[in-house]
């Protein structure tokens, strides 16, 4: 009896062992599996995260390339420096007796990768204004675009060729329309001054011109100035003067330039844009 106790004592021992072991197996098993997911899991986020990484690079690798492949240029207009000349010439049109040519400092730069190549431009007036003169906005005349030139003022031609970096600037020449009215408040003051009339022709400096229409008090386009003109013994002219731009009206002009490759570039400007260097 006492050997089939100890057999029963054994076998039950043996058969608990093995529960046990298979229950360690099982919960082994169970951590090993957890493990191998865990890892699974981190492996298909470091995957994604460098797939990620590669599509953008890849994308910014096609910007970089589209953005060096663009026409980029900047464009700023800086007015006539008071020592610039200015010319005044008669024209055949009722309401505007003078046409004004100041040279409007254009400033070209590129500023991308690729050369850029300007073989055209148009120039017109945008801005409407409340002188006496019926036009259709955007418009152009007779006498407001008159070509380029340098700083000395000799005339420069199209094509315009900017490589990387590079800045060219040019006078684009712009004619002024003024109307009766304006002209002769310049006029009798001119008369006053010189003890003639204006002549059909004649180039001041931006100086004299301002000069006399601060005496005149009125700017080209009829707008009313505040100021004082004074003339030393020696003959030379100066003066100080306040517009309120605000309630002035005034021609505002683009000029549109269109590379070889069909880019357009616009830049707006007229003479209170103050962008001087």
């Amino acid at each position: 009896m006492k050997k089939l106790h100890n057999r029963r004592l054994i076998r039950k021992n043996v058969l608990s062992n093995r529960r046990k072991n298979r229950r360690e197996n099982i919960i082994a098993n169970e951590a090993t599996q957890k493990k191998e997911l865990v890892w699974r899991k981190m492996e298909i986020r470091f995957s994604l995260f460098a797939l990620i990484i590669s599509l953008l690079t890849f994308s910014w690798t096609l910007y970089q390339d589209y953005k060096n492949n663009q026409e980029e240029i900047v464009i700023n207009s800086f007015t006539p420096t008071l020592d610039t000349n200015v010319s005044f010439n008669k024209i055949e049109l009722p309401k505007s007796p003078y046409i004004v040519t100041m040279r409007i400092g254009i400033l070209l730069t590129n500023t991308n990768e690729k050369t850029v190549t300007l073989t055209n431009y148009r120039l017109e007036q945008i801005g409407k204004t409340d002188l006496d003169i019926n036009f259709e906005y955007p418009t152009f005349y007779s006498g407001m675009d008159q070509g380029f030139s340098d700083e000395n003022g000799t005339s420069q031609d199209l094509p315009f060729i900017l490589k990387k970096g590079e800045s060219k600037l040019v006078y684009i020449n712009t004619g002024i329309l003024i109307n009766n009215n304006v002209f002769e408040k310049i006029n009798e003051v001119y008369k006053i001054e010189n003890e003639k009339d204006i002549p059909e022709n004649i180039e001041l400096t931006y100086r004299e011109l301002s000069y006399y229409l601060v005496k005149a008090q009125t700017d080209l386009y009829g707008n009313k100035i505040e100021g004082d003109a004074y003339k030393s013994d020696e003959g030379e002219k100066s003066f100080h003067h306040v517009i309120d731009i605000d309630k002035s009206d005034f021609p505002i002009f683009s000029i549109t330039f269109k590379s070889v490759n069909g880019t357009y570039f616009e830049h707006i400007f007229y003479e209170y844009k103050h962008e001087n260097f």
